[in-house]
């Protein structure tokens, strides 16, 4: 027991305080008793208080505080502990996502060569690409030479001896006459893409003098 006078902790039977000797009473015993409990519930309410701004200020040390009330024996300290824990934790969390995002902010202003650079790559790179479907696009079509060629040839069938004169292109279609002995004896369509016949017409062929013979 303490003394209610001068505060010196005395054995459970004194009659008196050793230090100072002040009678001690069972009234002076509860006294003193429930003036220690009111003393440890105001460092209670105290810590579990700075413990919520801490968590509120600086996650990290407010988890620390809220781990040590979650680990005390004490209903009283683990529900408050636990609810600084949780508070520490969000504020840990955000705490990271904007420092991230600051420093990505930072980052990106520190370097605008780089994203110009890259800018300036994916251009070219899109230039070269638009060049080459181009150059693709342009040597997929078949040349009137060609189309003539292949006029000349599929004319054999019908009107042997026949001659390819100059192809016109109409829209993606190659149109070639053919002669037989100076006239006009037919067409042959080409698709000026695919290089093949869509479409002909022939006559027949007038017979010279060499032919009857």
């Amino acid at each position: 027991m303490y003394c209610p006078k001068c505060g010196t902790k005395n054995p459970e039977s004194a009659v008196f305080c050793e230090n100072c000797g002040n009678r001690l009473t069972a009234d002076d015993i509860q006294t003193v008793s429930v003036d220690k409990n009111n003393e440890k519930q105001k460092h209670s309410n105290v810590l579990v208080i700075l413990g919520y701004i801490l968590a509120i200020l600086s996650g990290i040390i407010g988890a620390i505080i809220g781990l040590y009330l979650y680990t005390r024996d004490n209903s009283y300290y683990k529900v408050h502990g636990r609810n600084i824990l949780i508070i520490s934790v969000i504020v840990i969390i955000i705490g990271i996502g904007v420092t991230a995002f600051a420093f990505q902010s930072l980052s990106n202003q520190l370097s605008p060569t780089s994203t110009t650079n890259e800018s300036s790559g994916s251009d070219v790179t899109q230039v070269q690409r638009e060049e080459q479907t181009t150059t693709s696009t342009s040597t997929d079509y078949i040349t009137s030479s060609q189309a003539k060629t292949i006029a000349q040839n599929y004319a054999q069938s019908y009107a042997p001896g026949a001659k390819a004169g100059t192809p016109s292109l109409s829209g993606s279609t190659y149109t070639v006459p053919i002669y037989g002995n100076g006239a006009l004896v037919g067409e042959v369509l080409v698709n000026s893409k695919t290089g093949k016949v869509v479409d002909h017409w022939f006559q027949d062929l007038p017979q010279t003098e060499e032919d009857v013979t």
